[in-house]
């Protein structure tokens, strides 16, 4: 019949394509135990350096370990920020120490209110993870030579801020 035909094919089209709407729609069409054994199958045939689809898939199947560790290995900002929520439970700290490097790199970059704003999009993302207020604020004391003279940077960063955070951010910028 047509479903089992489909079946058989959409793993090869998953591997070949890298297709995670694919991958879903295989998902959909199985039960539990036909599922897990074609997914190990399907993960096990995608390429390692193919981890657009892989990060998708762990975040699609809660393997919250395998998530983390592809993005350590590559911590990019966006991914970090696109992923997060499939592993902020466990490793917030971490993502935190992952995303202060990016930031504080981009933070020498920034030129205009644009960029102002997608970084502060990233802080925001931060302060999602636990107890980031601190590392927030120590982040943006070693940052602040790099935007000491820019007002809408500053502007745009006490947008961002939790109380705790901007009550400091104005003594900081006081001195």
């Amino acid at each position: 019949n047509m479903l089992e035909e489909k079946k058989k094919l959409l793993p090869e089209v998953i591997i070949e394509t890298s297709s995670f709407k694919r991958y879903k729609e295989l998902k959909d069409m199985c039960d539990e135990s036909e599922w897990r054994c074609l997914k190990e199958k399907i993960i096990s045939k995608i390429k390692p350096n193919n981890r657009n689809i892989l990060e998708d898939i762990y975040m699609e199947e809660n393997e919250t370990d395998k998530l983390f560790n592809l993005l350590k290995k590559n911590p990019n900002i966006s991914r970090l920020a696109r992923y997060q929520d499939g592993v902020k439970d466990k490793y917030s700290e971490e993502l935190l120490k992952l995303y202060k490097p990016q930031i504080l790199e981009e933070s020498k970059r920034v030129s205009d209110r644009k960029w102002y704003q997608e970084l502060c999009y990233y802080i925001r993302k931060m302060k999602e993870l636990n107890n980031s207020d601190d590392f927030i604020f120590e982040m943006l004391k070693e940052m602040y030579p790099n935007y000491r003279s820019k007002r809408a940077f500053k502007e745009e960063i006490i947008n961002v801020l939790s109380d705790k955070n901007k009550n400091r951010f104005y003594e900081l910028i006081q001195k």
